[in-house]
């Protein structure tokens, strides 16, 4: 528990919140380009993680967003929520964290939300959407 009270700027839940929203803005300024990757990406270059430093030194720009899409849809999966979900928005167009994006049973979504509820004493829970 020293860990998580010793957090830089000693707030988990806003450093949860900032990865989520960063995460879905970043997959949000990526676009579409996710599927020129899954449409001839992986045929052309292998996985992402077959990429070399001059190989992606190398790509055009175009190709360049495609790579970057590629990465951020596999950090959400990897976190535990779905890129494809939509995020949520405020009425005056502020990015809500991605509670609701259809985190997984045993991901580290699901854990870094439990790790916060308990060091503030909130009874972890298995329904995504009752924090939403």
């Amino acid at each position: 528990m020293a860990l998580l009270e010793d957090l830089l700027w000693g707030d988990l839940e806003q450093a949860i919140y900032g990865l989520e929203v960063t995460l879905v803005l970043s997959l949000e300024a990526t676009g579409d380009a996710i599927r020129q990757w899954e449409d001839e990406g992986e045929e052309r270059f292998g996985d992402e993680f077959s990429l070399s430093a001059e190989q992606v030194a190398s790509l055009d720009d175009e190709w360049r967003l495609a790579y970057i899409a590629r990465l951020l849809h596999t950090a959400a999966y990897s976190y535990g929520v779905s890129p494809r979900a939509s995020p949520g928005r405020t009425p005056d167009g502020h990015v809500t964290s991605p509670v609701s994006w259809s985190d997984q049973p045993g991901s580290i979504a699901r854990l870094l939300r439990g790790l916060n509820d308990i060091l503030h004493g909130v009874p972890p829970t298995l329904d995504s959407d009752a924090r939403s």
